[in-house]
């Protein structure tokens, strides 16, 4: 999958933090190695947000709260749901969350995204726009549960689409990294042909997609 538009890469040694409370919590990411929305993608994200101002926002993979908090940083008006698998990282999350006054408006939810969703949707949710950041393997399976919570307009986000790049070359890493390979980039050619959505690709970062309901 080619990507269709390069958004210019903010350089490194220019990034500036939103406030000091987001600049600790991605030191503790940068820390402890733990997935974060990468620092060129940030500007990127921010104007989304701000250019389409969501009331309503899911986000499917939580680790330890930092884009959470900075869509929340971003919009003081929303409410942010979100969801984590691993115990550890939706404590983690926790602390941060509560650390950074957040608790108000980000709701945590601690299970996997696949049987969470489905519930979210029997009990009426809907979002203005969903951000995936999770297991890349089960990106086909939030997007299609994500689709059912939301209205005409909406928009799906999704995060780290390369893979570390190894989509340019799907013969390294183990066999786990190549399977989820292979199904990102049958996803990501599914997306692009998707009549249901417009969507745009990104080489910001790790590779970006949005995607607006029709």
């Amino acid at each position: 999958m080619r990507f269709i538009h390069e958004e210019q890469i903010q350089d490194a040694a220019s990034y500036e933090p939103l406030n000091e409370g987001l600049a600790w919590l991605r030191g503790v990411c940068e820390r402890r190695e733990v997935p974060a929305i990468r620092r060129q993608t940030e500007p990127l994200l921010k104007r989304i947000l701000e250019e389409d101002r969501p009331a309503r926002i899911l986000e499917i993979g939580t680790a330890i709260g930092y884009s959470a908090c900075f869509m929340a940083t971003v919009l003081p008006a929303a409410q942010i749901t979100t969801i984590e698998v691993y115990d550890r990282s939706f404590y983690d999350a926790k602390e941060a969350i509560e650390r950074l006054g957040l608790t108000d408006r980000i709701e945590q939810i601690l299970g996997d995204a696949a049987e969470v969703l489905p519930r979210l949707a029997d009990d009426g949710r809907q979002y203005d726009l969903v951000f995936i950041d999770a297991a890349k393997s089960h990106y086909r399976t939030y997007y299609e549960e994500s689709l059912a919570m939301m209205k005409k307009g909406g928009l799906i986000l999704c995060d780290n689409l390369s893979l570390g790049a190894s989509l340019s070359d799907p013969g390294e890493g183990d066999r786990r990294h190549r399977t989820s390979a292979k199904r990102m980039e049958r996803f990501l050619e599914e997306l692009a042909q998707d009549t249901r959505v417009t969507t745009t690709f990104y080489e910001t970062g790790d590779g970006f997609s949005v995607s607006r309901i029709l």
